[in-house]
Formats: C-alpha cells, sequence, structure tokens
C-alpha cells in the first residue's frame, strides 16, 4: 500500500474530500480508502459503506427517547421536537410492512394486505 504524508493529501468537505499526490489525477477519500490509515480506520466511528448520518440519525432517536423518559419523571412537557420520534405503533406498523414485503417476494410478488 502507498501512503502519502497528511500534509500533501488535500482534504476536502466532511464525508469524504477529493485530492491527490501532486502530478496525479484528482480522486475521492473515503473512510474506506486505502490512504486512510490504521489510525484513521480506529477513530471512523462508522463503517465503510454506511452514509455520514446513519450514526447521527440512531443517536437522535436515542437522545428523543430519553427526553421522553426524563419529561414523565420530572413531570415537564417534553421539547415538542423530541416528540418526533417514532411510537410503539409506528414501530409495528413498520414491521408488518417488513413482514408483508418479505411474504409477497415469497410469493413471487404479488401484492399483500397489511
Amino acid at each position: 500500500m502507498t501512503t502519502y504524508p497528511a500534509r500533501r493529501l488535500k482534504l476536502g468537505m466532511v464525508g469524504g474530500g477529493t485530492g491527490s499526490p501532486p502530478g496525479e489525477a484528482p480522486r475521492v477519500v473515503t473512510r474506506a480508502s486505502p490512504e486512510v490509515r490504521v489510525d484513521g480506520a480506529y477513530a471512523t466511528g462508522v463503517p465503510p459503506g454506511h452514509p455520514e448520518a446513519w450514526i447521527e440519525g440512531f443517536a437522535q432517536i436515542y437522545r428523543d427517547t430519553a427526553e421522553q423518559i426524563r419529561v414523565r419523571q420530572q413531570g415537564r412537557r417534553p421539547d415538542p421536537r423530541a416528540c418526533l420520534v417514532p411510537t410503539v405503533e409506528d414501530r409495528e406498523q413498520g414491521l408488518r410492512f417488513v413482514e408483508a414485503a418479505v411474504a409477497s417476494h415469497q410469493e413471487g410478488g404479488l401484492w399483500e394486505s397489511l
């Protein structure tokens, strides 16, 4: 594997930058690029193949759920933005959808009732 000093690699926006060593064609550097050494891979919390905001999306769900638990314990009104987290009913509906999609696939793509 060829490595380049970090000072020679021009990084762009978060989520992968464009840059290359002098004299080479521009390329995209991402979490899965060979230019990301062991230290860089260790510091990356999101595995290659997942969008950058994937972990933040789950963190937001956990944060909003914690807010809803705290407000019940403290007897106060929740931040309205924390009430956007999916409910148990939303999750149940999502599971029914997945089960219907699997059944449809197993039946050759036939429509399934929810």
